[in-house]
């Protein structure tokens, strides 16, 4: 079965030109420091178009860890547990979300033992 696509359409109404100005100087400030483009250029990441996902260089690396450690530092100090959830799920989880049909073009599966599985993006 053929899922159908979503498309999201972006409008803005601001009435003053100023407003407008602002607004549009804003977003090419946004689009110009977008974090795909700086990470790239700063050799924290590359962007692997077959993958979909980044690959962290040993810049990023670096910085990924440190964030890491900063977060699990405010887990103790504001009494919180860290848990770690499973990146592969039998595909009955994701049919009772309701996300096997939409996302199903979208998802790598594999059998394993049997089991239907997706990963978790």
């Amino acid at each position: 079965m053929k899922t159908k696509k979503c498309f999201k359409e972006y409008r803005y109404s601001l009435g003053k030109e100023e407003l407008q100005k602002d607004y549009l100087d804003k977003r090419q400030k946004a689009i110009e420091s977008d974090h795909r483009k700086l990470g790239t250029s700063l050799d924290l990441f590359f962007l692997d178009p077959i993958a979909r996902k980044s690959f962290f260089l040993t810049k990023g690396a670096f910085i990924y860890n440190k964030l890491i450690k900063f977060v699990r530092n405010l887990y103790d100090k504001y009494g919180y547990q860290e848990v770690i959830t499973p990146q592969l799920f039998s595909t009955d989880l994701w049919k009772t979300s309701g996300h096997y049909d939409f996302y199903l073009d979208n998802m790598y599966m594999m059998e394993m033992m049997k089991m239907k599985l997706g990963l978790n993006q």
